[in-house]
């Protein structure tokens, strides 16, 4: 395998070359081992958006990364965990369990389509900027009217996550992060995943991006502004994890829900949030339940309706290819110190193309 630690050091040494990070960890399971877990460049680098530090910190395998995005597929799971125990029906309107949802024609939208993001749901809107609390952000989030009807089309939408993990609360009776912890995190025991980190772990973040309104580089706080004004933990963004913990939870999905003899989730469960959900959709959208399905852009030469996996927009991605039993992690701090930096799909393209050459699947 020294190919693949050549490749994959020369996919991650252009984009830092290219500005496109300071650092990234990566970390590549195959055919039941770990083949390769490398840090390259740097943890923390910038003071501001235009001053360097004089002792950066160079990047470590163990660094925590805020994940983003990476976060639904934690929500996803658990939202599968509550159709397992008959308290969840994919198929029921999301307005049965939280009733204030069906304001504004949404009545008939599912949990199926709000996990495959076909529930006709705006993207997004600034809460922070636009409501006073917590409880105010949250209720907009939900009340919020969709633009079009359900199963029409497909449009990736961080409210549709931040409703799921409103539906989990209300359904289980425990805060969605608690209910994560107990019956994700701690069962495979990923102990740097969490929702707002403490002070033991703060050392080992990743800082993001430049935020006046934060007081500066903002480090072991969640970056997506609106899951920071809920408190920071939502469906949608939040937790903080590692690559080897990140593993462990690909590990338990690639293995049909089970991880070193823990059910995750059943079988059947796992196989339906890995299969395609919007093939009637005329425009080509692969999603599964939480999962994206056959994406070029980060997938590289595993793309196929087999392969599933995800992004976050701090610099995260996970591809996991079954065919190939290959799982690439990609973990960067591409917002430190600005999000305007040049984009960074092109680095998990080439980290994934070097893998699926040394692996044979390119």
């Amino acid at each position: 395998m020294d190919t693949l630690h050549a490749t994959v050091g020369d996919a991650i040494g252009r984009g830092l070359a290219e500005g496109r990070m300071p650092g990234a960890v990566v970390l590549v399971w195959h055919a039941g081992e770990i083949r390769l877990r490398e840090a390259y460049g740097w943890r923390s680098r910038w003071e501001d958006t235009t001053h360097e530090l004089s002792d950066p910190e160079p990047m470590t395998t163990d660094t925590v990364f805020d994940i983003a995005s990476l976060t639904k597929l934690f929500t996803a799971t658990r939202i599968m965990q509550l159709v397992e125990q008959r308290l969840v029906q994919l198929d029921t309107p999301v307005a049965h369990f939280v009733p204030e949802f069906e304001l504004n024609g949404k009545d008939g939208v599912t949990v199926r389509q709000l996990l495959s993001h076909t529930g006709g749901l705006l993207s997004g809107l600034p809460l922070w900027q636009l409501e006073p609390s917590i409880e105010a952000r949250l209720q907009r989030a939900l009340r919020e009217p969709a633009t079009d009807p359900p199963a029409t089309l497909f449009r990736y939408s961080d409210f549709s996550f931040i409703t799921l993990g409103e539906l989990a609360q209300r359904v289980d009776g425990r805060l969605l992060a608690v209910q994560i912890r107990e019956h994700i995190i701690d069962p495979l025991d990923m102990r740097a995943t969490t929702f707002n980190p403490g002070q033991e772990l703060r050392l080992r973040i990743a800082p993001t991006e430049w935020s006046a309104e934060r007081g500066g580089i903002v480090r072991g706080i969640v970056h997506d502004e609106n899951a920071w004004s809920l408190g920071g933990v939502a469906g949608h963004a939040g937790l903080f994890s590692t690559a080897d913990d990140l593993l462990q939870f690909a590990l338990a999905h690639l293995q049909h829900g089970a991880r070193k003899g823990i059910p995750l989730l059943h079988e059947t469960s796992a196989v339906e949030m890995q299969r395609l959900q919007t093939g009637y959709l005329a425009s080509g959208a692969n999603r599964g339940l939480g999962w994206e399905l056959n994406q070029r852009y980060y997938m590289g030469a595993f793309q196929s309706l087999a392969t599933f996996g995800h992004t976050g927009f701090t610099g995260t991605s996970v591809v996991i290819h079954p065919p190939s039993e290959t799982i690439v992690l990609v973990l960067a701090n591409r917002v430190h110190p600005t999000r305007n930096g040049p984009p960074f799909n092109p680095v998990r393209e080439a980290t994934a193309m070097a893998v699926a050459e040394a692996v044979g699947v390119y």
